[in-house]
């Protein structure tokens, strides 16, 4: 009976039970992302909740945030990760506070990256270049990446590097060839979130050109040089230089490229048309090259024969003139024998020696002659001048001194007794007359009768042709012996000296008889006189080789050759009668004697002894004609 009363209080509620979400995964984007409703899995009393009987209490907790209504929201640019948030689900009406919590976990992934390797080119190694962005065809997140999401890194590889822009530049000067460099795009968001990617790009050499020059024309003679055969070549459109090329050839024939471009064409090239290759090539790509031709024109060096004009030569002698050649030029220099070739044809009289002097022949009659001469060039053989020479022939007498002298003697009777006393004189005079063809001088007469007084001078000078006959005289006094001889005889001589310095002379002997009356005996003649005409066609004049004076020197010889040196006549003794030359061969070799010698020109030599038999000589030229 003890007891107790108490109330018994009993609560009933309904059951709520919000369930943990996930983990769902999500890629994060630029903008906010729904990820789901939290309360899709929770229940009341078992029964899916609804809007009407539960609250969801808003909440956010970092990227993630969920609303009144249970929607669960991942914010924009959220970094990859896993990611949770805890809310509240109560129920709504008389159990306000019947509430449970749960979890929504939600995993962000990192949007797909993808870099896509590029292929560039071709890229002209020689300049360089830049080639387009390699994140044209990049992309984050299916669509194309852009600098402000993505980082882009790379290491410069050889010629190659890609720049902060994407785009990738090609060093200048590169080589030829494949080059490759990688890069790497990351997310600013996701730094980690990467991909890479590889830039392959053909560089290729420079268009190089080797222009074909044509050169000259050229001296052959002297040789020379052209400018440089680089001037119009190019490479990558620019000229070409020695420090950006290398260039090649081979010596062909007398042409030569020299290192420098130019091209040497060798001294004493004949006349012609040359050529010579080259190729240049790159030295940044020592295949990258091109060949070329140059084309030289070599002339013949300008030749030049001057005409002459020579003489005058004596035609009687012949002659020789000095060298045609002493002003004919070779490339302006006068030319020699080592380098032109001599031509000409005899013509009349004259001939073209060998060595380029001209002779006459001798006996040339006088007039005005011609001859053609031609030289060409040794080493050009067609490279050819002719001239003509034109020389005046005369026709020169010998010079043939000769001089005479003719004593006169007049017996003075000083008494007229008619007869001769001793003391009375005799007056001699000389007549002295240069009969040669040059002028004499010191004239000069000696007289060496014993007693004879002799007065005068030496003649200074006595044309050809002249005379004189107050020079000299002489006085003589009769003596007894001249007296009893009943004679008195005495000779006399003259000297002249041409300008030469021949020596000429003649005698004279006077016989003077003592008779009753004084008279003048005649000289006689003692001066060689050559007549050198001889026409052997009876008409009684010329018809013989006539020398006057050889009656006083019968110790004498006479030879007569013709224009070839043949003896065709000779005699001792010679006189102006049967021992004289009628025109008739009576030599002893060649010509056969008898026979009547043909018309032209002869040379004689006459020797003899004088009064005193001293030997003398004297030569000339003489004429036959017919």
């Amino acid at each position: 009976s003890n007891c107790d009363t108490a109330t018994a209080t009993v609560v009933v509620s309904n059951l709520i039970d919000a369930i943990n979400d996930g983990p769902t995964t999500v890629q994060t984007g630029a903008t906010a992302t729904t990820v789901g409703n939290v309360t899709t899995n929770d229940t009341l009393n078992g029964v899916a909740v609804s809007a009407a009987n539960t609250d969801v209490t808003s909440i956010t907790a970092g990227p993630l945030s969920i609303d009144l209504e249970g929607v669960l929201t991942l914010a924009a640019n959220t970094i990859s990760g896993t990611y949770t948030i805890t809310y509240q689900l109560c129920e709504v009406g008389a159990n306000p506070s019947n509430c449970d919590t749960a979890t929504a976990t939600v995993i962000v992934a990192a949007p797909p990256i993808d870099a896509v390797s590029d292929v560039g080119g071709p890229i002209n190694g020689t300049t360089g270049g830049t080639l387009p962005s390699v994140l044209t065809n990049d992309t984050l997140n299916g669509v194309p990446v852009n600098l402000s999401n993505v980082l882009l890194t790379s290491t410069p590889i050889g010629p190659l590097t890609v720049n902060a822009n994407g785009t990738v530049t090609v060093a200048p000067n590169t080589p030829a060839g494949t080059y490759t460099i990688n890069y790497t795009i990351c997310e600013i968001l996701n730094p980690n979130n990467c991909d890479t990617a590889t830039v392959t790009v053909t560089v290729v050499a420079a268009p190089i050109d080797a222009v074909s020059d044509v050169g000259g024309p050229i001296n052959g003679t002297t040789g020379g040089t052209l400018p440089s055969v680089l001037t119009n070549d190019t490479l990558n459109g620019v000229p070409v230089n020695l420090s950006n090329v290398l260039l090649i050839s081979t010596p062909t024939g007398p042409l030569t490229v020299n290192p420098n471009g130019t091209v040497t064409v060798a001294p004493n090239t004949p006349a012609g048309t040359y050529t010579i290759n080259y190729t240049i090539c790159e030295i940044l790509n020592p295949n990258n090259c091109d060949t070329a031709t140059v084309t030289v024109t070599v002339v013949a060096a300008p030749i030049d024969a001057v005409s002459d004009v020579g003489g005058p030569i004596n035609g009687t002698t012949g002659g020789t003139l000095p060298s045609v050649l002493t002003n004919d030029t070779l490339n302006g220099v006068p030319v020699n024998l080592s380098n032109v070739l001599l031509i000409s044809t005899p013509t009349g009289p004259l001939t073209v020696n060998p060595n380029g002097t001209v002779t006459v022949a001798p006996n040339t009659p006088a007039g005005t002659y011609t001859i053609n001469y031609t030289i060409c060039e040794i080493l050009n053989p067609n490279n050819c001048d002719t001239a003509t020479v034109t020389v005046t022939v005369v026709v020169v007498t010998p010079a043939l001194p000769s001089i005479s002298i003719i004593k006169t003697a007049v017996f003075n009777d000083s008494n007229n007794d008619g007869f001769a006393q001793v003391g009375e004189t005799i007056t001699y005079s000389f007549l002295i007359t240069n009969t040669g063809n040059v002028a004499l001088s010191n004239v000069t007469v000696v007289d060496n009768l014993q007693g004879l007084i002799l007065t005068g001078t030496p003649i200074v000078s006595l044309g050809a042709g002249q005379t004189n006959n107050t020079a000299y005289s002489g006085v003589y006094p009769v003596t007894l012996s001249d007296i009893q001889l009943g004679l008195v005889v005495n000779n006399a001589s003259v000297t002249g000296s041409t300008l030469s310095g021949t020596i000429v002379r003649d005698e004279t002997k006077v016989e003077t008889k003592l008779e009753e009356e004084p008279i003048v005996l005649p000289e006689i003649k003692c001066v060689i006189e050559v007549f050198n005409a001889v026409s052997p066609n009876g008409d009684g004049s010329n018809d013989f080789f006539r020398i006057e004076g050889l009656d006083c020197y019968p110790d004498n010889r006479v030879e007569i050759y013709n224009r070839w040196g043949v003896l065709v006549f000779e005699r001792d003794g010679y006189n102006n009668a049967d021992k004289s030359f009628k025109g008739v061969s009576e030599g002893r070799v060649t010509i056969s004697q008898s026979e009547g010698l043909p018309t032209g020109t002869y040379y004689y030599i006459l020797k003899y002894k004088d009064t005193d038999g001293k030997g003398q000589e004297k030569a000339g030229y003489l004429y036959l004609n017919r």
